[in-house]
């Protein structure tokens, strides 16, 4: 992906991937499957940008796989679901497991970010605990190009300001090993 939304939680990434399917891919085809004779619909539409969150080592992918959803099928005897063309252009055949392990990816969280790096990050900074030093720095460093930070001053000041629970932490064992 060369645009990446970084965002703190899960909850807000969640929110963020529906809003911004409805305005990017609003008339892409329904992923819809079927199983023991019924057909359920999924969140998923052709062409929505997934992520895989957990690794399956015969289908070559990793927790944090990130891909678009390029065709999709259904079938009833588990076989092939449809298929994710992964960023670095793989084709990934997806069965029942690979399913389940997919989210939109519209928007990420930082945590499922780290160790990857994007031509373009937008940074959300919503008021929320989980922001500080540590994770401004972090949320910069995908950045390969370009950086985009939405999101008030203040709460920008505060977050930079904030020491990472880290610092924070005070254990006796200084003074034990003394």
């Amino acid at each position: 992906m060369a645009i990446v939304l970084l965002w703190p939680t899960k909850a807000l990434a969640s929110e963020v991937n529906h809003l911004d399917q409805e305005l990017i891919n609003p008339n892409g085809e329904r992923m819809f499957v079927v199983e023991y004779q019924q057909k359920y619909q999924t969140q998923f539409r052709k062409n929505d940008p997934v992520i895989f969150t957990a690794n399956n080592y015969q289908a070559g992918v990793q927790n944090g796989t990130l891909g678009i959803l390029t065709q999709i099928k259904a079938t009833n005897n588990g076989e092939e679901w449809g298929m994710v063309t992964t960023d670095d252009g793989r084709e990934v055949k997806l069965d029942k497991a690979l399913f389940d392990s997919l989210e939109l990816a519209y928007a990420i969280t930082l945590h499922k970010a780290q160790g990857s790096q994007f031509e373009t990050v937008i940074v959300a900074l919503p008021q929320s605990r989980m922001l500080d030093r540590a994770w401004v720095y972090t949320a910069i460093t995908r950045a390969e190009k370009n950086i985009h930070i939405i999101g008030g001053e203040l709460i920008m000041k505060k977050a930079i300001k904030t020491l990472s629970d880290r610092y924070k932490r005070k254990t006796a064992l200084a003074d034990m090993i003394n």
